[in-house]
């Protein structure tokens, strides 16, 4: 997975897998680039420009022509005096976590118990007694049967519009990104994107990189993202919740054809973004606020286990929290997230259907197809 802070020298850079890099190329050039040679020297000479220089003139990207800002600089603490700034009670409050956590799954014969911190460890005890077989993903080839309404997926769009080839259906589901970086531009074309979708009925939630719709997180980093000025995340948040051509979730419920769809943004920590929680109690404490009777859960993270493996690094960003309230309480039909574009695709347990429904690549090209998903007519 993504170390949570960019790299502070070379030989940091030269340890780091490919995904690590990217999230790396992201936050210090301040746009993504794909992993390759050319990146790795880019994000080196930055480096060493600020250890040796200070931070100097912009730097352009690799094929692009647009300036590329130094690394933004530590927030100054209270009194404007250098020295390390002090944790605001928000973040204290997103990462407290009492020791050691521990996560039960309830089976059929008993329980399991694991540790929610580690990801990959828990997933390894627990995938001896859960299932999670690949399904081949309906892209929408079939039509809907009669009597029943179409759910059409999509996610990680990060200010791509007017995407073609979006499935005609009743319900289009956005699982969060929607921008990439949380630009008020990119919000406002977001909102008349999806009021020019047919779709009678359209629901969509935050991601991490929708920073300006998480105020407090935005306040404390915007200019690690936004160097050049301050966006007016303001108009952000009002714009999502006052926008007529979608209902905008945000830990909250709405009936849709009779079904109960719940949306969340929140994921484990990741890079230092938007909507992160601390592993353990943070984000358990998160997901028991999903109500028992859901049966389309949006969630911007994945669950561990099911379309969580990150491309290089072999690290899950799931939640092991999230699957535990979604196996032992809430049996949705459908659980559907985004976040890690790589996990792209649909799983299930026998009981819920889990759909990673990004649609931009590892490599951020939004070329995976939507996944559409049928239900009985209710109303």
């Amino acid at each position: 997975m993504p170390s949570e802070h960019p790299p502070q020298n070379p030989a940091e850079l030269a340890a780091m897998s490919d995904a690590e890099l990217f999230e790396a190329a992201r936050s210090i050039l301040g746009r993504p680039q794909a992993v390759n040679n050319l990146t790795r020297k880019t994000i080196l000479k930055v480096l060493e420009r600020k250890e040796n220089e200070g931070a100097g003139p912009a730097d352009t990207a690799p094929g692009s022509a647009a300036p590329l800002a130094p690394p933004a600089p530590p927030p100054m603490p209270p009194g404007g005096k250098a020295g390390k700034a002090a944790v605001p009670a928000w973040r204290k409050e997103r990462k407290a976590n009492p020791e050691p956590p521990t996560t039960s799954f309830q089976l059929l014969n008993g329980s399991i118990q694991v540790n929610p911190i580690d990801a990959n460890v828990a997933w390894a005890k627990l995938q001896t007694k859960l299932k999670a077989d690949v399904v081949v993903p309906n892209c929408a080839a079939d039509p809907c049967p009669p009597g029943h309404t179409r759910w059409v997926c999509i996610s990680d769009t990060h200010g791509f519009v007017n995407i073609e080839d979006i499935p005609a259906g009743d319900v289009l589901l956005h699982a969060g990104d929607l921008t990439d970086t949380g630009s008020l531009k990119q919000v406002n074309e977001f909102c008349s994107w999806m009021a020019a979708m047919p779709h009678a009925h359209k629901v969509v939630i935050a991601g991490n990189h929708d920073i300006t719709l998480d105020p407090e997180y935005y306040a404390d980093s915007f200019q690690r993202f936004h160097y050049k000025g301050k966006q007016d995340d303001a108009a952000a948040v009002k714009a999502m919740r006052e926008c007529g051509a979608f209902t905008y979730l945000e830990d909250s419920s709405a009936s849709v054809l009779g079904y109960s769809v719940y949306g969340s943004p929140w994921q484990p920590e990741f890079c230092d973004w938007a909507f992160n929680l601390g592993r353990g109690e943070p984000c358990a404490k998160r997901w028991r606020e999903i109500p028992t009777e859901t049966e389309v859960l949006v969630t911007h993270g994945p669950p561990v286990g099911h379309g969580d493996l990150c491309k290089g690094s072999g690290q899950r960003a799931g939640c092991v929290d999230l699957l535990a309230e979604v196996t032992n309480r809430i049996h949705p039909l459908y659980h559907v997230f985004g976040h890690v574009h790589e996990g792209y695709g649909h799983t299930t347990d026998g009981t819920t259907n889990f759909i990673n429904a990004s649609t931009c690549t590892f490599n951020y090209k939004p070329t995976n197809a939507p996944i559409v998903f049928d239900l009985p007519d209710k109303e």
